[in-house]
């Protein structure tokens, strides 16, 4: 007998679309295909819905170690999201005092900032990215600590912190001593995103790919900067990081046309950004890139099979075995509209409207106007 029985969805399996049912039994998906709903203590019917894997925001703000912390609960689970990445908000001086590992309602892990406060102060005045004050002995300690909690470094490569390119660099190296990756935030430096995407290598992360604020990913011709195709050609990976603030639609058209798309649509929720105009939810992330042009599938797996392949995640995939962290969408359209950190406004064609989420096999949230 299963638990749960989803049936007459369109099923997206992290790789491609497909009709049929998923059955879950003890928090495990059970079956794919067609099992017999009598089977089931719980039938729910999918019809004209979209069933996928629960989402994995590669960039979200949980740690809950300052102001900009979203609630992970209120963050994820009412928009399918059931596992994230916290991106740095956390340093070696805050990651263990504010219980920050902590047991989650969603899977987690996070970046540990080299700056030891991490963004405890962030909205005061921007942290000392000063290779010179980074405490190395204590961030390899936590490494050694929580391997499974902690999958790489952070640096905020904004104008506000950092003038010449030493501190990336600098950053790759720690990095790599210590057998891990870098996630770097490229909003507005001082010098041209290209100069930092040469320093970076396989596995490194570029976020905010297509901010608009300065020294973007686009030369004044308007065309992908060569350097940046190149670290891609490496292996450096290219992360949205939305946050309303970094996402301009002109350069992301500009990117598209050039076939320069994302490989994980973090959203950069944070406590002010959830539920606001801008980047809201990864679901409303992932809506406007369907609709600026990326293909459906291709946006689904850079928030479910694709993250959870470069951060180790167990999810991301339908498949037989595997916990049942499962979303349920509507695939709406002409439903309000879209806008980004210049004040451009598109209609919404395509919006993925959260209807029930599933972790481990476990209904933790679901939409009133859905009982399914």
């Amino acid at each position: 007998m299963f638990d749960t029985l989803f049936k007459n969805a369109r099923l997206f399996d992290g790789e491609r679309f497909f009709s049929g049912s998923l059955a879950v039994k003890a928090g495990k998906i059970a079956a794919i295909g067609d099992p017999a709903p009598e089977n089931a203590a719980q039938v729910i019917d999918c019809a004209g819905l979209t069933l996928t894997p629960g989402l994995i925001d590669a960039h979200l703000h949980f740690a809950g170690v300052s102001e900009i912390d979203a609630d992970p609960a209120l963050a994820c689970l009412p928009y399918g999201v059931t596992a994230a990445v916290d991106a740095g908000g956390a340093g070696e001086n805050t990651l263990e005092a504010c219980g920050v590992l902590r047991r989650r309602p969603i899977g987690a892990k996070y970046f540990l900032n080299v700056c030891s406060a991490g963004f405890s102060s962030l909205r005061a005045y921007p942290e000392n990215v000063d290779p010179a004050r980074w405490q190395e002995d204590r961030i390899a300690l936590l490494f050694e600590r929580y391997p499974e909690a902690l999958c790489g470094l952070k640096i905020r490569m904004g104008r506000e912190c950092a003038a010449d390119t030493r501190p990336v660099a600098e950053a790759v190296r720690l990095a790599r001593s210590l057998s891990t990756r870098l996630m770097v935030h490229v909003s507005d430096p001082a010098m041209p995103a290209g100069e930092i995407a040469d320093l970076l290598g396989e596995g490194d992360i570029f976020t905010h790919t297509y901010q608009g604020r300065g020294n973007g990913i686009l030369l004044a011709d308007g065309t992908v900067d060569p350097r940046v195709r190149e670290a891609r050609e490496r292996g450096v990976l290219f992360d949205v990081g939305d946050a309303h603030v970094h996402f301009a639609f002109s350069v992301f058209r500009r990117a598209a046309g050039e076939g320069f798309f994302p490989d994980t649509a973090g959203s950069d929720v944070t406590d002010r950004g959830l539920c606001a105009p801008g980047a809201f939810s990864l679901p409303v992330v992932l809506s406007k890139l369907v609709t600026l042009g990326m293909d459906e599938a291709a946006a689904l797996r850079a928030a479910t099979s694709r993250p959870a392949e470069i951060f180790g995640f167990s999810g991301g995939r339908l498949r037989v075995g595997a916990d049942a962290d499962l979303a349920v969408f509507a695939v709406l359209s002409g439903v309000g509209s879209f806008t980004d950190s210049a004040g451009e406004r598109i209609p919404a064609n395509y919006l993925l409207s959260p209807r029930l989420t599933m972790r481990r096999g476990a209904l933790v949230w679901r939409s009133v106007e859905w009982m399914g």
